[in-house]
């Protein structure tokens, strides 16, 4: 790994938070290893587990093509390693060649089709 990529691989410990709900989204991360649990507040506080992500498994990229915030929390339930990618060079690539996105459009739809099971 070259120097520079250190700053993007993080070593996460059980319970340690990637993001919270509400947070600003700038960045995605890919599970190296562990398991990721992404979870949501109910009105009335009680969470729910609505992914687990484990190896090669994509976190937060929601923000990258809508600007919103975190739509959830990520919560290592493991000791986990995790590689943060920062939005503007996604945008840059996508925008440079968008049939890129294709691919993007694939794993959402797998994303959506396991949740309507």
């Amino acid at each position: 790994m070259r120097q520079d990529e250190h700053r993007f691989h993080h070593d996460v410990e059980r319970g340690d938070l990637l993001f919270a709900e509400d947070d600003g989204s700038d960045s995605l991360y890919v599970v190296l290893s562990g398991r990721i649990a992404v979870s949501k507040r109910s009105i009335d506080g009680r969470e729910s587990m609505v992914a687990l992500m484990e190896r090669g498994d994509l976190i937060g990229e929601m923000g990258l093509f809508d600007g919103e915030p975190r739509s959830a929390e990520a919560r290592a339930l493991e000791a986990s390693q995790v590689l943060t990618i920062p939005f503007d060079p996604l945008q840059k690539i996508y925008e440079a060649r968008p049939q890129l996105l294709w691919g993007v459009v694939r794993l959402l739809s797998g994303r959506l089709r396991s949740t309507n099971v």
